[in-house]
């Protein structure tokens, strides 16, 4: 188990692809901005208490998000239907509030699992 305070705090590099910090002691996000290649971000079960990261819906990449068992809150907006590369989506076990936006349900290839027992979209 690590304990820094967030999966992005470990290093800065425009060319990952792929981050899986699950099972850790991360307690932040930080800043998604400087990962433009990133395409799977996997940070479930950890202790994040922190807002879903505006930065994150502007990875063009970004194929997979799973960040179930966490205290993440904050609304899911409409700007995650910038996401449209979007497989897996898995934020289950948070504090996740909002509706997916139409497009984001049409997609065919997304499996989205939120807050269970109650779902807030799914496909």
């Amino acid at each position: 188990m690590n304990h820094f305070p967030s999966p992005t705090d470990i290093l800065y590099c425009s060319s990952l692809v792929v981050l899986d910090a699950t099972g850790n002691n991360f307690t932040g996000l930080g800043n998604f901005a400087g990962y433009p290649s990133l395409r799977s971000l996997r940070i479930g079960n950890n202790n994040i208490t922190a807002q879903l990261p505006q930065s994150l819906m502007n990875s063009g990449l970004l194929s997979e998000f799973t960040a179930p068992n966490n205290r993440l809150s904050g609304t899911l907006s409409s700007s995650i239907s910038k996401l449209v590369y979007l497989g897996s989506l898995s934020l289950s076990d948070n504090n996740i509030s909002g509706r997916c936006a139409p497009r984001m349900e049409a997609a065919r290839a997304l499996r989205v699992n939120f807050l269970h027992p109650r779902r807030i979209c799914s496909t």
